[in-house]
């Protein structure tokens, strides 16, 4: 059971990651509905789908603590199946909000450092792969910041790399914490954290003009 719930997360990540529209995955661009055009239920939907995503974060944590490798991989394939939903249902009830733009990238980046955190504690060879993806996630975190303040977000858009990272780190922490295969899950886990530093430089390589428009303007 716990093998077949992680192939059906895998592959709605690997779908959701390298299938998914070329634009920015969180579900905050426009509002096209009104309120009295929209029901309630899905205008909540996508936005309670990522809280539960957040929710997760502490039960997984305490689960690898506490040795319940199920629990764990459970609740992280559970987490994965709304990242790859919520979007998905904004964008296709055209139900998005800024709130969701906020919360999305919080709620991922809460849920895989976290787990990094709690696999490097309890799984041999976890640490040096989750410290160049979190330091990536830090580095492109600020890039992407000091781009939106000069009107230039779209410079830093995600490409095929790093839907490709999302992909593998997802799938090897999903193998990770059910224990399922721990030498391919840290083979996995190196992958993306190669494809991290590949991505998040082609990225910053991206940002060039951006650097150089700040450096060029008076003052």
């Amino acid at each position: 059971m716990m093998v077949r719930l992680a192939l059906c997360s895998l592959a709605l990540l690997v779908a959701d990651a390298l299938v998914a529209p070329r634009i920015t995955r969180h579900h905050c661009y426009r509002a096209v509905n009104s309120e009295t055009e929209t029901p309630g239920w899905k205008r909540a939907t996508p936005n309670a789908l990522t809280a539960l995503r957040l929710g997760c974060v502490p039960i997984v944590f305490g689960a690898l603590r506490c040795d319940a490798p199920r629990l764990a991989c459970g609740c992280f394939a559970g987490a994965s199946i709304t990242d790859a939903f919520d979007g998905y249902l904004a964008r296709r009830w055209r139900v998005e909000s800024r709130l969701g733009a906020f919360l999305d990238p919080v709620a991922d980046k809460l849920l895989v450092v976290t787990t990094l955190v709690a696999l490097t504690a309890s799984t041999p060879g976890v640490a040096l792969p989750a410290a160049v993806i979190v330091a990536r996630e830090v580095a492109v975190s600020a890039l992407r910041e000091y781009c939106a303040d000069r009107g230039q977000r779209d410079a830093v858009a995600v490409g095929g790399a790093g839907k490709l990272k999302t992909a593998t780190q997802m799938a090897a922490l999903l193998v990770l914490t059910g224990r399922l295969a721990p030498r391919a899950g840290l083979g996995l886990l190196r992958v993306s954290a190669a494809l991290a530093l590949y991505s998040g430089a082609l990225l910053f390589a991206q940002a060039r003009p951006v650097f150089a428009a700040s450096d060029a303007a008076p003052g």
